[in-house]
C-alpha cells in the first residue's frame, strides 16, 4: 500500500471513530496491505505510541523494532511523550525503543545529559539496574554510561 492509501485508510477510520483505542489501530495497522510504517506515521503521536505499545506489549511481538521508526522525526515531542510513559519495567523496555528512534532520527542527542538523566532515573525509578541495560546504545553513548547509582 503506498502512502496515500495507507492515509486514506486512516482518514477513513478517523472518520468512523473505529480506531480511537489502540486495539482499534492494531488492528487496522494489521490489515494494512503493504507499507504499515505509513499507516503508522500518519497517526498523531500518543496515538502512535499506543499503537507501538500494544504491539510489543503481546505475548508473540515481532522481534525486530522495526515499527520505532516511525518516531525518528518526532524530536522534543516524542522524546517527552515517550518518557512521560516510562513507569514500570515493561514500559520502560517499551518505550526505550522509541527513544532509541528519536536520538537516531535527531535533531536531539539524548546522551547529552539533559536528556540522558531523566532516562537512567525512570530507569532506576522502575527498577532497573545497570546489568539490567547492557547493549542499549544511542548514537553516542551507552545507556548505563555516567550511571549515579
Amino acid at each position: 500500500m503506498n502512502r496515500f492509501a495507507a492515509l486514506t485508510t486512516l482518514a477513513a477510520c478517523a472518520a468512523l471513530s473505529a480506531c480511537q483505542t489502540p486495539s482499534a489501530d492494531l488492528q487496522a495497522y494489521r490489515a494494512t496491505e503493504g507499507d504499515q510504517l505509513a499507516f503508522a506515521e500518519a497517526l498523531p503521536l500518543e496515538r502512535r505510541l499506543d499503537l507501538h505499545h500494544a504491539l510489543y506489549s503481546e505475548r508473540r511481538h515481532p522481534r525486530d523494532s522495526s515499527l520505532s521508526t516511525a518516531f525518528n522525526g518526532s524530536g522534543q515531542a516524542g522524546y517527552d511523550a515517550a518518557l512521560n510513559r516510562m513507569v514500570s519495567r515493561d514500559t520502560f523496555h517499551s518505550y526505550i525503543w522509541v527513544l532509541k528512534a528519536v536520538d537516531h532520527g535527531g535533531p536531539l542527542d539524548l546522551c547529552e545529559p539533559r536528556y540522558m538523566q531523566p532516562i537512567q532515573r525512570r530507569a532506576k525509578d522502575a527498577g532497573l539496574r545497570p546489568q539490567d541495560l547492557t547493549g542499549i546504545t544511542f548514537r553516542r553513548c551507552a545507556l548505563v554510561e555516567g550511571w549515579a547509582g
